[in-house]
């Protein structure tokens, strides 16, 4: 027989086990269903804030110097981008090849493809991220809105590619020109 002593702990344990796993279930539960209902808040367009310091960078046009590829992204939140990628993106014969899950190739483009700098957007969902946007010249639906890979713009504050105090903008000189 166990003693008076253990056999309070033993019915101690037994009751906490019991509230835990009960607490614990709903409270995981709650979490699951605000996610499952999380209703992403609207982007907002930043291109004009002082803060970001944008402005002035839309508008330019750049002309690509390497091929580029036009792709269907399909983002962490389930949403589709047309996306605008360099060639570590797509091309399986680059060196530093590291390809996007959920990425469709609609058309590769070639060197000398020309693109106006367009839209700073502020992601307000659970990334908070910033993505800038622009359209193709020159090219069959020009007027569609793409995003751009983010490895074609210069180290800057708010979308680094490393430590970077900049919020001037600019374009990776490997990728685009003037």
């Amino acid at each position: 027989m166990l003693s008076k002593f253990w056999q309070i702990i033993i019915l101690q344990i037994m009751v906490m086990a019991v509230v835990f796993s009960n607490g614990c279930g709903k409270s995981s539960d709650k979490y699951i269903n605000e996610l499952k209902n999380y209703k992403k808040p609207p982007d907002t367009d930043v291109t004009f804030s002082p803060e970001y310091n944008f402005s002035s960078f839309s508008g330019t046009i750049w002309q690509a110097k390497v091929k580029m590829a036009l792709a269907d992204f399909k983002e962490y939140t389930g949403v589709h981008h047309t996306y605008l990628f360099i060639p570590k993106r797509f091309d399986s014969t680059q060196p530093d090849y590291r390809p996007l899950p959920d990425m469709k190739i609609i058309t590769v483009l070639p060197p000398s493809t020309r693109l106006r700098i367009g839209q700073l957007i502020k992601d307000n969902g659970i990334g908070d991220q910033l993505w800038v946007t622009g359209t193709l010249v020159d090219v069959t639906n020009s007027e569609k809105i793409i995003y751009l890979d983010h490895l074609m713009l210069a180290n800057n504050v708010f979308i680094s590619l490393g430590p970077t105090s900049s919020t001037n903008w600019g374009v990776n000189p490997d990728m685009l020109e003037k």
